[in-house]
This record gives C-alpha cells, structure tokens and sequence, in this order.
C-alpha cells in the first residue's frame, strides 16, 4: 500500500473516525489466514450464488462460527455503540457481487441502508449517532488483482443527510432528493475507496453513501457488456475469470432499537417481497425466520418473528 493509504488507515481506525468521516476501520478483525479459509470454504461451497444467507450457511458453521463474535471487532462496536449491541439477521456473504458499482458506465449503485427510514421521514435519520450500524467484512484488499475488493464511500456524506432533513418545511424532501441525486451525477473526484486488507471490517454509519468497490477490469467489462444495465454487466463480471470477491455483511444496533429496526429492515421488506411478488437476491423472510430458528452460533436468539407479526 502506498504512504497515503497508510496514513487513511491510521485515520479511519481512529476512535472520531465514525462521527467524522461516517465510517469506522477495524483492522485485522480477522487474521490473514482466517480470512483467506473463509473465502476458500465458500467459494468451495457456494460458488454459484451471489449471495450467501443465514440458512445457507449451516454446512459451514463451524468454520464461521466465531466471524462475528472476535474481539477487535466486539470492542470497535461496544465503543460505536457507547454499550450494548445486537446483531440483525441480514447476516449473509455476497460473492462477486458488483451490481452497486459506482464507477461503471451503468446506473450508479451508491445509496444508503437507511433509505426507508428517510422515505418514513424517521426522527431517528436526524440524531448525531445513528441507532443502528453497517459491518462490512472484507475477505481481499480493496484493489484485488485490478478487479475491486472493498467498498466506496463519499466522505461525510452521513452530515449531509442529517443536516438536510433538518432544514425546516423542507428537509426530509431535500434530503432524498439529494441521495437521488448522487445515485447519478456523483463526480469521480468524490468517490473514496476505503483502503482495506484481508481480514479487515469496516463500520459505517446507515446514512452513509456507498457502494461497492470496482477496479479498472471491472470498469472495462461493464462498459463493454453492460449497455446501460447494472444486472447485466453484473452477470458478466461474476462469470469473468480471476474475478473473485467476497464480502461478509451485518447490521447491529442497541437492544431497545431491535424492534424498531426489524420493522423497518426487514418486516417491511418481507411484506413488500409477499405482496408484489418481488424477487431478489436476498430473501428477507427467510432471514428473519432463520434468525430465530438456527439461533445461528447463540447471537440470533432474541427475537421471534411471530411476536412481530402479531403486534
């Protein structure tokens, strides 16, 4: 890595790094080794999904067992958190998943994970700290033989969402126009790849704009295949050899939010998938009985689905 990327290591690890710059580095939460046999057992096991949830995940438990529950990571988030946490059932791996590539001739993947809370007008978009986070764990440097292997940020941009909704009369509408907006028109000069290695995890804040990561081959097959269309050029790139990238993702919030949080991740979600007939890449039905039903390695144990389904 170069002498600058060190220096936004040592920056983004640092403890203001999360209410300043909307994210938080957590450096070797897994050693090398660690991370190289997760990538290799599922890659071995799952090579033809894109994503890999809870209830697929139950051949391989012993080896992912302890993913979430290793030290730098628990004391990053009991800090973030100022005390107690919980984990949300999207616990799930996307393998070379490149859909929200934002640097691709194709529709712009950055977004932010609270986009239903801004949609809800949610009080919760307007606080300093957030009541819930996003864990990214990174299973290959950021820039992975050319092919992109973390996640793109614009910096701060969690202020920039704040700060909007909080403009009277008009805030919560220009709050969403102007995350509509960056889905588009971001310039390059603002996107920011944050510099990981294999191992390391990375804790944003759910108002921050994101995306996956690209490197130049990426950029190179989407623009030859994607015509305009980020699942295609996605199809591509997961079949384009020496592309391989793997990434593991969870939320977390306090106890007295899990509630809260569940409606409006995932029940809302489930009723939308139920109702439309939508079908994605994640099943978030199947998450959130696979939460309560596996008790997947004794973090999932504190929510049942139908408590929810019945209030």
């Amino acid at each position: 890595m170069s002498s600058s990327e060190e220096k936004w290591r040592e920056e983004l690890s640092s403890e203001c790094a999360l209410e300043r710059y909307g994210l938080l580095l957590v450096p070797n939460a897994l050693t090398e080794d660690q991370a190289h046999n997760i990538r290799a057992e599922i890659f071995d096991n799952f090579s033809d999904k894109r994503v890999v949830q809870l209830q697929d995940l139950l051949k391989t438990q012993s080896l992912v067992s302890g993913l979430l529950s290793n030290t730098p990571l628990n004391n990053a988030l009991a800090q973030a958190f100022e005390g107690e946490y919980v984990p949300l059932p999207n616990f799930h791996f996307q393998l070379n998943s490149f859909t929200q590539a934002a640097r691709a001739r194709v529709i712009s993947g950055l977004h932010i994970d609270a986009a239903e809370q801004l949609q809800q007008r949610n009080r919760e978009i307007q606080r300093v700290r957030p009541h819930w986070l996003n864990v990214g764990l990174y299973f290959q440097d950021a820039h992975n033989g050319g092919w992109g292997g973390g996640i793109t940020v614009v910096l701060r941009s969690h202020k920039c969402v704040r700060q909007l909704s909080l403009v009277p009369l008009i805030g919560w509408w220009l709050a969403k126009f102007a995350v509509r907006v960056a889905k588009r028109i971001t310039p390059t000069s603002l996107l920011f790849d944050v510099p990981t290695r294999p191992g390391d995890a990375v804790i944003f804040d759910n108002r921050l704009l994101h995306a996956s990561s690209v490197g130049q081959k990426s950029i190179d097959v989407l623009a030859q295949t994607a015509k305009g269309h980020s699942e295609i050029g996605q199809r591509h790139l997961a079949e384009a050899e020496g592309c391989e990238k793997l990434a593991m993702y969870c939320f977390f919030t306090r106890p007295e939010s899990l509630t809260e949080v569940m409606r409006q991740n995932f029940i809302i979600h489930s009723e939308r998938q139920k109702l439309q007939k939508i079908e994605t890449e994640f099943d978030y039905r199947a998450a959130i009985e696979s939460q309560y039903k596996t008790q997947f390695s004794g973090l999932f144990s504190s929510y049942n689905p139908e408590s929810l389904d019945n209030e």
